[in-house]
């Protein structure tokens, strides 16, 4: 008698043990996804299901509806893997708009032959406060099965201060130049790698050309290299040579384009902008080239 009150009373301290731990689980759950989306200035959002792993660390939220500025972003699944005041690193998975802008952006996309449009974003980052430093390990932005955009950063002059000004300023309503300028002022760039990846998206573009055309894709192709090839002679930098021939090479057989950066000393955010807006105006992105100490070459897939 004795043992199955003994058994009895250990199944009913288990039962209340994984009660309390699938209550903190979803509280800590909760939790997590509104201290992560109002750091990002999202206020009215909804989700199908949240869900956080004890052993993981993660929160995974399905089917989340954010709304912000009057438009409206449906995620299929978010995953936040750390979330502390140091460190952030998510991925949001199935992204796709409900607005008219993307709705324009779906329909070319189809007309390509891409069915699902719906893309994946990732993050991961850290900052080191008695450095000031912030490492963006990488921010990439992917249509599965078509292209990625990926990009690496590691700054200096950043502390907690920096950013949670910069976020306030970017969920203010009004616009503040001075205070944006005040804050880039203290942030330089240390470290800077972009990467283009093409899986299918060019060689659907070219098929698109030739049927317009009414040729083949293997001529459009043909006509793009020979024009690389023609601006090849006019150009003067190492840079520009490496561009093109890495161009080239994406339009033969697709692959990645890897644009690395690492300033001889530090450049400032505020420059940084100034001499992208000035290649923008003039066409001339030579200073902005030497600034970054800028290197171009071609990965294969």
């Amino acid at each position: 008698m004795k043992k199955a009150i003994f058994i009895l009373f250990s199944i009913l301290l288990l039962l209340i043990a994984v009660a309390g731990v699938h209550i903190y689980a979803s509280k800590k759950a909760e939790e997590s996804l509104k201290t992560f989306l109002s750091g990002v200035g999202v206020e009215n959002f909804s989700y199908k299901d949240v869900d956080y792993s004890l052993f993981k660390g993660k929160t995974e939220v399905e089917d989340l509806l954010i709304e912000s500025k009057g438009s409206k972003t449906r995620i299929g699944k978010l995953v936040i893997s750390r979330l502390t005041d140091t460190d952030l690193e998510f991925s949001m998975l199935g992204v796709r708009g409900e607005d008219e802008d993307f709705k324009k952006l779906e329909e070319n996309l189809k007309e390509l032959g891409y069915e699902k449009v719906e893309f994946n974003l990732l993050f991961s980052a850290s900052l080191y406060e008695d450095w000031k430093e912030l490492i963006i390990r990488k921010f990439s932005l992917e249509l599965p099965g078509a292209f990625s955009v990926e990009l690496k950063l590691k700054l200096s002059g950043v502390d907690k201060k920096v950013i949670k000004a910069f976020l306030d300023l970017r969920n203010s309503t009004e616009a503040q130049p001075a205070k944006l300028a005040g804050i880039l002022s203290k942030v330089y760039l240390k470290e800077l790698t972009i990467k283009l990846r093409d899986e299918s998206l060019l060689s659907k573009l070219i098929e698109k050309e030739a049927e317009k055309k009414n040729t083949s894709p293997e001529k459009i192709r043909k006509e793009l290299i020979e024009k690389l090839e023609e601006s090849l002679a006019k150009r003067k930098t190492k840079f520009e040579k490496s561009l093109v021939e890495s161009l080239k090479a994406l339009v033969r057989k697709g692959g990645s384009l890897v644009l690395e950066g690492k300033p001889k000393t530090p450049l400032g955010a505020d420059d940084l902008i100034v001499y992208t807006l000035m290649g923008l105006q003039t066409g001339d992105f030579s200073q902005l080239v030497e600034k970054l100490n800028l290197n171009v070459r071609y990965e294969p897939s």
